[in-house]
């Protein structure tokens, strides 16, 4: 596949950035009485031990909040987060075919994702899905961890709107250091900076960007990991069919957001299916 154009990355990057800024004051309010404890301190908005709670005068909001995380996650996932079947487009000999081999890579992946990984971002995604949107960053691991699950802080994420009310850019930035930079893509492109930083002062924190962009010409999403020390390099990309960071946006009606998480994940020739009805 064809590199990204940084450039245009940068650019996409400070639209959102600008559509991010002009909704602050309504998430400031949803950090203080509704999600305290999820409040990023990478942004500099707050610091570590700064005080989370002392502007919430009871903790009902708060509360009712660390319920609805559960139950969600108790609703969708529970013991068995889904299954996979072959869809009715097949005919029934074919779908019969398939049903035993479906099953065991069913049993695979729920093994893969009972590891408490997913479980804690798919909480702490709740958390923040509770004040209208959650965001998880779902990342190649290796052969003991083959998926990685990473919650996204809402706070350190930008969002690109699409020309169908849709989302074609999901951008998270955050400062690691660059030993951290390294231990996530061993295989990474550094740039000048970054690998003399590497090499005299590896526990420096930079900025590191992971960003999610749809692609129109290819049908496909685009990831892309660089770090603004290094402008011009790209750390780490690849291309998928689906969109690696997955993003939920709170529904006027509980219900109604059960059923539109239901279809995303459905695909013509095979269906995963919840067996709780929430």
């Amino acid at each position: 596949m064809a590199e990204p154009n940084l450039k245009s990355i940068q650019s996409r990057r400070k639209k959102a950035q600008s559509e991010y800024d002009s909704h602050k004051p309504l998430r400031d309010d949803a950090f203080d009485y509704a999600i305290p404890y999820r409040r990023s301190a990478n942004t500099g908005s707050t610091s570590k031990g700064a005080s989370r709670v002392d502007k919430a005068f009871d903790q009902t909001a708060i509360v009712s909040n660390f319920r609805f995380a559960g139950k969600l996650w108790k609703d969708l996932i529970g013991d068995e987060p889904f299954q996979i079947k072959a869809g009715d487009i097949l005919p029934q000999k074919e779908k019969d075919e398939l049903a035993g081999p479906l099953e065991g890579i069913s049993k695979v992946s729920t093994g893969m994702m009972s590891n408490g990984e997913f479980d804690m971002a798919f909480v702490e995604m709740g958390l923040e899905l509770g004040a209208g949107t959650g965001a998880m960053l779902i990342l190649e691991g290796n052969r003991k961890k083959p998926a990685r699950f990473v919650c996204v802080p809402i706070d350190e994420v930008l969002l690109e709107a699409g020309a169908y009310g849709d989302i074609t850019g999901i951008f998270w930035g955050r400062k690691w250091t660059v030993r951290a930079i390294r231990e996530m893509f061993p295989d990474g492109k550094f740039g000048k900076t970054l690998r003399d930083l590497e090499e005299k002062d590896p526990e420096k924190e930079v900025v590191l960007n992971q960003d999610c962009i749809y692609n129109s010409k290819t049908d496909r999403w685009d990831f892309i990991a660089w770090s603004p020390e290094d402008d011009e390099t790209i750390i780490k990309t690849k291309s998928s069919r689906t969109c690696p960071c997955s993003r939920l946006a709170i529904s006027a009606c509980l219900a109604k957001f059960m059923a539109v998480v239901r279809l995303t994940w459905q695909c013509p020739q095979s269906r995963r299916s919840t067996q709780r009805n929430g």
